[in-house]
């Protein structure tokens, strides 16, 4: 078998970030990536091109129970992409997660949910001049995690607590950022 790489790929686009903060209640954070994909496989095939916009979104809540219990879910989603010699269809998933603080801060329990729908799948379709592919691929199965955790030492010697070395963080009642990539 040979592997051959095509002449260049290039993704040019935007992410715009949106957090929102909930005083005691919580917080709520969305992102958007929107993208142009060009893709130029002529040293392979002279009809492997393509020059597509795609895009993916996500969403996290974050949900304060109580004064030592947080929720949080996420959920995302990947658009169809174009291929050179077919197509990517869209795929999302949603995964959850339990925390409980106790012993003053010093040790908590999570429990973390991934995929909880197990919807996180993908299916591609390839054709060629010869031949036509359809197929399905996922990553692990939801999978569930049970977290102990205990901090040992005084937290308030943590360098990033201390606050002469901290950044300059947004303000706390939201805002908005948006951050131009240049993807090769």
């Amino acid at each position: 078998m040979t592997t051959l790489n095509y002449s260049s790929a290039e993704n040019t686009g935007v992410e715009a970030i949106i957090r929102y903060s909930f005083e005691k209640a919580g917080s709520i954070m969305a992102s958007f990536n929107l993208y142009q994909n060009k893709i130029n496989g002529t040293n392979v095939n002279s009809e492997y091109q393509t020059n597509s916009t795609q895009w993916s979104a996500r969403l996290n809540a974050g949900i304060r129970l109580g004064k030592n219990t947080n929720l949080q879910i996420t959920g995302n989603y990947m658009a169809p992409m174009t291929t050179v010699n077919g197509q990517i269809k869209g795929m999302s998933g949603v995964d959850t997660g339990l925390k409980q603080d106790f012993w003053n801060g010093k040790g908590s329990l999570s429990l973390n949910v991934s995929d909880i729908f197990k919807t996180r799948k993908f299916q591609m379709l390839n054709t060629g001049e010869y031949y036509s592919m359809t197929g399905w691929r996922s990553r692990e199965s939801r999978v569930a995690m049970l977290n102990f955790t205990y901090k040992i030492g005084n937290s308030e010697s943590n360098l990033f607590r201390n606050r002469k070395n901290a950044r300059p963080a947004m303000q706390e009642t939201g805002g908005i950022r948006l951050t131009f990539k240049q993807k090769n």
